[in-house]
């Protein structure tokens, strides 16, 4: 008998976007390739369209050399990548993002999606977060705060604000969506 051993994207698993770094908690991936929900373990790979599930803990992802990703405690991220740009889409909870901008490819656009937000990153350090029913306003709530950089964050609308080190910004639905200022990242509490 031979046992062959085939290369993930033969076995229709789609490019490796990253690996797991850091792991807190136990964790789950759902493979894009197979809709299966699997437990994560520190250094297995991540890859396009895998969706992270964490409960207590978190799970950092190096992406590339460039960035990594930190999905914060009960929280859902997918993972996505197409021509040299990058987007980590937020279903619930957090992310903190940290990309280096002195290894980030030329017109590489990397983003951070949630259902009522966009945020476009390069060179920054930054925590989005998403809650799907957020009492006060009541409905769908994003919170983006930035740590160090620049970002530009917008509605689906297309409303946008540019948004610099320590500035935090809140995106609310009910229709329309709406930026509004929110406390600065000192003022809310370590993250």
């Amino acid at each position: 008998m031979a046992v062959v051993a085939l290369p993930a994207t033969a076995l229709g698993q789609g490019s490796e976007l990253g690996t797991i770094t850091n792991l807190h908690a136990p964790a789950s991936v759902i493979r894009a390739a197979t809709g299966q929900s699997v437990p994560l373990a520190f250094k297995d790979h991540v890859f396009e369209g895998d969706r992270i599930d964490t409960r207590e803990g978190s799970v950092s992802v190096l992406l590339g050399l460039d960035s990594v990703a930190t999905v914060r405690p009960r929280s859902s991220v997918t993972f996505t990548a197409a021509n040299g740009s990058r987007v980590l889409t937020v279903a619930s909870g957090a992310v903190r993002y940290s990309v280096d901008r002195t290894r980030v490819p030329s017109g590489a656009v990397y983003e951070v999606r949630t259902p009522n937000a966009i945020v476009r990153l390069r060179g920054t350090v930054l925590l989005v977060e998403f809650w799907p029913l957020a009492p006060v306003p009541p409905g769908p709530l994003t919170r983006i705060c930035v740590l160090s950089g620049m970002v530009s964050a917008s509605t689906l609308d297309g409303e946008e604000i540019q948004i610099g080190p320590d500035g935090c910004t809140f995106i609310e639905d009910p229709p329309p969506p709406r930026l509004r200022e929110a406390p600065s990242r000192s003022t809310i509490g370590r993250q």
